[in-house]
């Protein structure tokens, strides 16, 4: 091989290799920007998710008050109730005045409960189910209880404990989603 051979090989593998060098470069540098845009996209979901989960619990913990309060402000004596509080509208007897008040309640409470489950994950989203579930068995007690002319409030003491083991499962779930911190993809 002559020299002049030998400069052209050597020029080529240095062009060959500067254009895989940049081309590597050009990679890493997408890499590297796409991961940052998934770190930061994370820590806004992040961001997301803590709102919403946080305004979850205060809605819910209101919202489960408010019918406590309800049940024994009501159920203690119906007669009572109406004559403290009067009657919505001059004969509404005690289950529509239930129906009323634990539709409202689930009205206040579903746009958290929403936003959570849009959010996720699919544990979470799992959970705000088990909040859903909790709720209707509340509400399905009390119109249970209006309805009966007899005493079922044990049955109320079990859905107190559903509800509460509800928004224990969802404090679980969306603690560890929160302690997750954010990572692109495939580094965990």
């Amino acid at each position: 091989m002559s020299e002049g051979t030998g400069a052209v090989v050597a020029s080529i593998a240095a062009g060959v290799l500067a254009i895989i060098g940049t081309v590597i470069g050009i990679y890493v540098g997408r890499r590297q920007t796409t991961d940052q845009a998934l770190v930061e996209h994370g820590q806004w979901l992040r961001g997301q998710r803590l709102e919403a989960y946080t305004s979850l619990f205060t809605a819910w913990d209101t919202a489960i008050n408010d019918l406590r309060v309800f049940q024994n402000v009501t159920y203690d004596s119906a007669n009572e109730f109406f004559d403290e509080h009067g009657s919505p509208d001059d004969g509404t007897d005690i289950v529509t005045v239930t129906e009323q008040t634990t539709q409202e309640a689930w009205e206040r409470l579903r746009p958290y409960i929403e936003r959570a489950e849009l959010l996720g994950p699919g544990p979470v989203q799992m959970a705000t189910v088990g909040l859903h579930e909790a709720h209707e068995g509340v509400r399905t007690r009390l119109l249970e209880q209006a309805r009966s002319a007899e005493n079922r409030w044990v049955l109320w003491n079990e859905e107190l404990r559903k509800v509460a083991v509800a928004r224990s499962k969802f404090h679980a779930e969306a603690s560890k989603v929160l302690q997750t911190p954010p990572a692109p993809k495939g580094v965990r």
